[in-house]
């Protein structure tokens, strides 16, 4: 299992591969945004595509933001959401803690209230401090 962030010079060779999946997590999660919106975000560099793959195919994308003292995930899709989600959220959180967050954020579904049992509803948002 490999997680990483993509770097600007590589959003534009994976998004074809991701775009389709991108474009339905946001509209099935009640995302506010687009997939074009993700893409200008990830590719100007004001966001982060994190890739999660076996070396053969990408398991899951996600687009991540710091915004004050948060880091806030604009998206995630992926599929056999458990054989990686919990890799992925130690590498979220590390990265967001070595950059000074206090706390992971998302819009969405009550999903997350499952992904992350420690998330709690924060007005429109869905929150996990982090310790």
């Amino acid at each position: 299992m490999n997680i990483g962030f993509a770097s600007v010079a590589e959003v534009d060779q994976l998004w074809p591969l991701i775009v389709n999946r991108v474009q339905h997590s946001c509209i099935r999660g009640g995302n506010p945004i687009t997939a074009g919106e993700l893409w200008q975000m990830c590719r100007s560099g004001n966001g982060f595509l994190c890739i999660v793959h076996d070396g053969n195919e990408i398991l899951s994308s996600s687009v991540w933001r710091f915004e004050d003292d948060a880091f806030r995930c604009w998206m995630l899709e992926g599929k056999n959401m458990r054989d990686w989600l919990s890799h992925l959220r130690e590498f979220i959180e590390k990265i967001a803690s070595e950059n000074g967050s206090k706390r992971l954020l998302t819009k969405g579904r009550k999903g997350w209230l499952r992904l992350f049992q420690t998330a709690r509803e924060c007005g429109d948002d869905y929150e996990v401090i982090l310790t």
